[in-house]
């Protein structure tokens, strides 16, 4: 019901002094409506293309597609004096290019044994066309660390500032500030991260501030064996994600800073104490959430099935009046490989809510779930 305004429950003063409400109604005061929007559109080409070859041994699928969406519905910007920050509108264009492969091959087939194995791997990149008349928008997380979409470049970019290292002195400190001044609060601090001047013009602000990740993996993928032998079957999958990055949200919190060994291990102390000089100390310096400090990797190997069946011999069913009978017995996530600089415990977890609830934000997490090994065990019964 974007284009309409929707009514709300109010209370309305009842006279000056008087302490008196009446229950009443107002429209929005978050998003106006706008009456001219319309449905999103969205163009799609694909091809395909299937083949099976040396009797079957090898069967391979491949799509490649690309989309494109128009007249996205985006809540734009408004004017001040309407007394609400934001409205509906049509604006912006996305495009969508990718390529899926799957191939299972028949690696072992006999009587009494067989042995087959599937894959698959694909690659999505995304593009924005058109944003209306901007060039840009950046939208801030409940950290302020900022998200940008521009025109040009994929949906989400993080947005901030590159780091190189901790100020390991005030001397050291000293000696740069002879030729590197900055405005922005808690930049020169012992222990502190150590911002880069990216437009080298020897001061640190604002127009530092670049492009320092975003959430889009390189490629997924996922390979699964299946075993069989006479009345037991096998089967192990492993599934995977390679490349992008997410925004860590827990090291805003000093009980992380302090308690977690990959936020404290060799960090700075003191300048007689360095620790590694990558690590700041948990309460010194520039914003952690505005860099690339808490940009991590989002890759991820798992173990994510291994079923193990044996299904009873029909001659022993049929004693016990049974049509069928099958035992088997499951595990989840036995192995879980993450990225060498993640620093967490869930790099799939992702915030969805409040702020992040747009499709112009994605990425942070915070306050994530462990990932959790599963067993099962059950049988199977027909009668």
């Amino acid at each position: 019901f974007a284009f309409v305004d929707l009514l709300y429950a109010a209370n309305y003063p009842g006279g000056v002094g008087t302490g008196l409400t009446t229950i009443g109604q107002t429209p929005s005061r978050d998003v106006l409506s706008n009456p001219n929007i319309t449905w999103e559109r969205t163009f799609s080409y694909n091809g395909g293309l299937d083949m099976s070859l040396f009797k079957n041994f090898i069967t391979i699928g491949l799509d490649v597609y690309q989309s494109k969406t128009d007249q996205l519905l985006l809540q734009q910007a408004s004017m001040g004096f309407t007394g609400v920050p934001l409205f509906w509108n049509n604006i912006g264009s996305l495009q969508n290019n990718g390529i899926e492969l799957e191939l299972t091959t028949n690696n072992f087939k006999r009587k009494n044994f067989t042995w087959t194995t599937s894959g698959n791997i694909s690659k999505v990149r995304n593009k924005v066309i058109e944003l209306g008349a901007e060039a840009l928008l950046l939208n801030q997380g409940e950290r302020s660390e900022v998200y940008m979409n521009k025109v040009g470049a994929p949906l989400i970019q993080y947005f901030g500032y590159k780091t190189d290292g901790v100020w390991l002195s005030q001397a050291d400190i000293t000696e740069s500030q002879k030729t590197l001044k900055s405005s922005l609060p808690n930049v020169f601090v012992a222990g502190g991260l150590k911002l880069v001047d990216v437009d080298g013009n020897g001061v640190l602000d604002a127009n530092d501030r670049t492009v320092i990740g975003n959430p889009y993996p390189d490629f997924t993928w996922g390979i699964t064996n299946s075993f069989k032998f006479k009345g037991i079957d096998v089967s192990f999958s492993f599934q995977g994600v390679q490349g992008g990055s997410l925004v860590n949200g827990d090291p805003n919190y000093n009980e992380t800073k302090r308690y977690n060994n990959a936020y404290n291990q060799n960090r700075w102390v003191s300048p007689g104490f360095p620790g590694d000089g990558k690590t700041p100390y948990s309460t010194s310096g520039f914003n952690w959430m505005l860099t690339d400090y808490v940009v991590e990797d989002a890759s991820y190997v798992s173990l994510r099935e291994v079923l193990i069946g044996y299904t009873v011999p029909t001659n022993w069913t049929k004693k016990a009046h049974l049509s069928s009978m099958r035992l088997y017995f499951t595990a989840q996530n036995l192995l879980y490989l993450m990225g060498s600089n993640y620093r967490g415990i869930n790099p799939e977890a992702r915030f969805t809510t409040n702020q992040y609830a747009t499709p112009l934000v994605d990425g942070y997490q915070r306050g994530s779930f462990p990932i959790n090994k599963t067993f099962l065990f059950g049988i199977d019964l027909n009668f």
